[in-house]
């Protein structure tokens, strides 16, 4: 892991948030039937840095951190079980105004835990053990929770 990646992580004021990951499964027909049902397959682990205004986009910041939580799910990822998945979705085009502190430009990095039972399975004890050592190993490289961050 290269030295200047928390000063990256800190000049940046990268934080993550962790919401609930849903899929859709039994489909309804167009006209009738029951409702869909939405499983909780995982969580989503979104970890945003703030971009600087004249920048590029992908900066090289952004590729640093990028390859950064690729190491750290490659590190997480063998310790899980029940067939638990992590995955880190770039989203290197994308800039996000926070509307939460002044309209800041953020961009984001995306954890994903789930798990390859069957979509129509619920997360279980294996995605919430995976999400504690993820959070874990973010705290170790500096990168606060969303309320840390506040």
């Amino acid at each position: 892991m290269p030295v200047d990646v928390r000063t990256v992580i800190e000049v940046r004021h990268v934080f993550y948030e962790v919401s609930p990951y849903y899929v859709m499964v039994d489909y309804p027909p167009v006209e009738t039937g029951p409702p869909a049902r939405m499983v909780m397959a995982g969580f989503d682990v979104d970890v945003f840095g703030l971009k600087a205004s004249d920048e590029p986009q992908p900066s090289v910041d952004y590729e640093l951190l990028h390859s950064t939580l690729q190491e750290v799910r490659a590190k997480v990822a063998p310790r899980t079980t029940d067939a638990c998945y992590l995955e880190v979705i770039p989203y290197d085009s994308t800039v996000y105004f926070d509307a939460k502190h002044n309209f800041r430009e953020e961009t984001l990095l995306r954890i994903r835990i789930t798990h390859q039972r069957g979509l129509d399975k619920p997360a279980n004890k294996a995605e919430e053990w995976a999400l504690q050592n993820l959070e874990r190993e973010l705290h170790h490289l500096g990168i606060r929770s969303l309320k840390g961050a506040l």
